[in-house]
């Protein structure tokens, strides 16, 4: 179990090119993505998780992804700081299930690049990308994503 902090930062000057975003990275299908950690509360092994009040989806079934079938290798439930209460006053969390969490890095918001139309068009839980060396990485909104709403 690991908790996840909150992320953006102005350094001492408060310019927004110097606001940083702290991402967490993963891989699925040889694709990189990453997710703002402020969006998430926890990370755990999928196999610790007992909690029934928690509905866990995979995240090839919550995004449009290519026409391949993911292949889970090293599974990782990330809880998500969207709680409801239902009208019973239930708090459901929700969380998805990731593959390969590799590293969280902070980048500068100026380095994010906007998507191209065609992807934009395709989904809005995609919002932009990240130029990582020589790989892209594909920046996620979990609170666009519409099953988690």
């Amino acid at each position: 179990m690991i908790p996840i902090g909150s992320a953006s930062t102005p350094n001492s000057a408060g310019c927004i090119n110097d606001l940083v975003l702290s991402i967490l990275i993963f891989k699925l299908n040889e694709v990189y993505l990453g997710i703002d950690i402020s969006q998430i509360y926890e990370m755990v092994a999928c196999n610790t998780i007992d909690d029934e009040e928690i509905e866990l989806q995979y995240i090839d079934k919550l995004i449009p992804f290519r026409n391949k079938p993911v292949i889970y290798i090293c599974p990782t439930a990330l809880l998500i700081n969207n709680n409801r209460e239902d009208w019973s006053g239930r708090t459901t969390k929700y969380g998805i299930i990731i593959d390969m969490p590799i590293e969280i890095i902070e980048i500068n918001i100026a380095q994010i690049q906007p998507l191209p139309i065609l992807i934009e068009q395709y989904t809005k839980s995609i919002w932009a990308a990240y130029i990582k060396g020589d790989d892209i990485v594909l920046l996620l909104d979990l609170y666009k994503i519409d099953s988690l709403k």
